[in-house]
């Protein structure tokens, strides 16, 4: 069974018991001595997982090249619905942001490396390999 939330995933594997039959008492085993650091480790991210404590709960941040790389994909998905580089610019900075810095800002030459560093990912296969 795979348990998600609050930012951490777990794998739980269940034997013996007929969890889909109604409520059913788990026991947590942990095999050899060696094992010991990582049942705890598994239990932490189980309690992680079940509490309701807004604290655990965290928003991924974007790196500079995941931001990069979303960035290049709304631009290249803006140009091939036949949309303008200052489109995809109001959709990733905002429109008071795009109305401020277009002519005078860098933001067309950054519409077009997005687009370019999409169009590398995309030539080499990235959204066949990603279906």
């Amino acid at each position: 069974m795979l348990v998600r939330a609050n930012g951490a995933v777990l794998q739980l594997e269940i034997e013996g018991a007929d969890i889909l039959s109604g409520p059913v008492l788990l026991t947590f085993m942990a095999r050899g001595i060696d094992t010991l650091g990582r049942a705890a480790s598994q239990l932490s991210d189980l309690r992680r997982i079940l509490s309701t404590d807004a604290t655990f709960a965290s928003v991924p941040r974007w790196t500079t090249r995941t931001g990069n790389l979303r960035d290049g994909f709304i631009v290249y998905d803006c140009r091939a619905a036949g949309r303008r580089y200052q489109e995809a610019a109001i959709i990733i900075h905002g429109a008071q942001a795009v109305k401020q810095n277009w002519r005078n800002g860098g933001l067309p030459a950054r519409m077009r490396r997005n687009w370019q560093r999409a169009e590398r990912c995309v030539s080499g296969g990235y959204r066949a390999f990603l279906k």
